[in-house]
Parts: structure tokens; C-alpha cells; sequence
């Protein structure tokens, strides 16, 4: 297999699972085009090493999709980033995250690439991460940078003319990483034209507010997604929700 190249990229913030065929012109990916990958069943025979490298497991992971060519071009890979950064401010005093030790079991012989992922994930980094899919790309990240709260504080860049309700939330949800659900029985309100911008100074907690408003619809944010619906299903769905406890002080 043609191995993927590490490259540090961002000023070092993150860093790349890539090809150098593409770097000059890659084709452009969706959230959809990379969950398709990720629930793609993947042949374990290729990671049952005594004990690899974490930039080893991705790079096996990025080749694997390359061959099958399930990004819609033989050759392309599956687009993995590292926020280094983040992991840097939550464990200073860790290593070198690439070089953690991931070690599959003999069974099950196949898996999703999803699993695989997080299986690796959970070996290789000594706190708590996940991965998030957004901008089409697989964003490898603190569990603590993940969190619903803390996707809804991005801050939005955009510009929406006369563009669809229903579209207008796919973006959202496809740049930010959030599951923005938008209520199938409000089919009214998903053509309804947009027009709006956002100039990197609005969350996305207070931008999904505004367009919901816009439709005489609401957000109603669940444990980790929102939801678009009309005030009456919104203000019932808040009213089922389990209370949440306030936060203690730590001593």
C-alpha cells in the first residue's frame, strides 16, 4: 500500500493524514461523502500488528479508503485531521500522540472504519477524544472540545441569499460538526427562502436562534444535537427532557 504522508500543517495546531497527489487541487468532500467512508466494513488483517503507531493506524486507514476508491476517486484517502493544539492545552506533559501504541484484537476480523477509528483513538491518546465530521473532514479532537455547548459557541462566516431553510441548516451542520435536525412535519417551512449574514461575530447557537425565528420556528437543543420544530412540539419536547442538575462547585 502507497503508506500516507504525516504533514504538520497550521502553524503545527493540526496536523494531516494526506497524499501528495492531491495537495495541489483536491476534490471537494461532504460530511455525507465521509460518513459513507466511516460506515464502510474494513478487513482487520491489514492492523493485526503486535502493536502499531497511531500515524500507522491512520495511515492504513487512509490507504484502505484511497484503494476502494469510496470518496468517489482511486486514490484519494480519507482526509484525517489532529487538533495538536487542543490536546496540547488538556495534556501539556504527553507525548508524542502519533507514536501511542494501538493494538486491534484478533476478533472481530472485520469492522467499520468508524470503530476502528475510535478504537484507536481510545489506545493511542492518553485523555478522554473523539472525532467529529465537518468541512469534510474527519477531526480527530478532546472530548471536552466536542461537546454540544462548546460547537454551539463557533463562530459563523456566511452568506445566505434567497437560499432555502432546509439547505441552509445542511450547511450549517456540515461546517460546524453539529446534528442540526430540522422537524420533517414543518415541510412548509423548509423552502421557505433565507436571506441572511453572519460575519464571523454570531454563534451557531445564536445564528440556528435567528433563522429559527425567521420560520416562526425554534431550536431545541438536545443532549448532543439540535432540533428545528414548530414552538408547540419544541416546548413539549423541553418539557420531557430530564431536569439537569446545577453544577457544583469544585473544592
Amino acid at each position: 500500500m502507497n503508506r500516507a504522508l504525516i504533514v504538520a500543517v497550521c502553524c503545527c495546531a493540526w496536523a494531516t493524514v494526506t497524499a501528495s497527489a492531491f495537495a495541489q487541487d483536491p476534490p471537494e468532500l461532504t460530511s455525507r461523502d465521509i460518513i459513507r467512508a466511516m460506515q464502510m466494513q474494513v478487513d482487520m488483517k491489514d492492523f493485526q500488528n503486535p502493536g502499531m503507531p497511531f500515524k500507522d493506524a491512520l495511515g492504513i486507514m487512509y490507504d484502505v479508503v484511497a484503494e476502494r476508491g469510496v470518496l468517489g476517486k482511486k486514490g484519494l484517502g480519507l482526509p484525517i485531521l489532529v487538533d495538536l493544539k487542543g490536546f496540547k492545552d488538556v495534556a501539556p506533559e504527553a507525548p508524542d500522540l502519533f507514536e501511542g501504541l494501538v493494538k486491534y484484537p484478533p476478533n472481530p476480523k472485520k469492522m467499520t472504519l468508524a470503530t476502528a477509528l475510535q478504537y484507536a483513538i481510545v489506545q493511542a491518546i492518553p485523555v478522554e477524544a473523539t472525532f467529529v465530521i465537518r468541512r469534510g473532514t474527519v477531526e480527530i479532537t478532546p472530548a471536552k472540545c466536542a461537546t454540544l455547548d462548546k460547537l454551539l459557541q463557533q463562530r459563523i462566516l456566511a452568506n445566505y441569499d434567497q437560499k432555502r431553510l432546509d439547505e441552509v441548516l445542511h450547511d450549517l451542520a456540515e461546517q460546524t460538526g453539529v446534528s442540526i435536525q430540522l422537524d420533517s412535519r414543518a415541510k412548509e417551512k423548509q423552502a421557505m427562502p433565507v436571506t441572511a449574514s453572519f460575519r464571523n461575530d454570531t454563534s451557531l447557537r445564536d445564528v440556528l436562534t435567528i433563522l429559527a425565528n425567521m420560520a416562526d420556528l425554534q431550536i431545541v437543543e438536545l443532549a448532543t444535537g439540535v432540533y428545528v420544530t414548530t414552538p408547540a412540539n419544541a416546548e413539549a419536547l423541553r418539557k420531557a427532557q430530564p431536569r439537569q442538575q446545577p453544577c457544583q462547585p469544585s473544592l
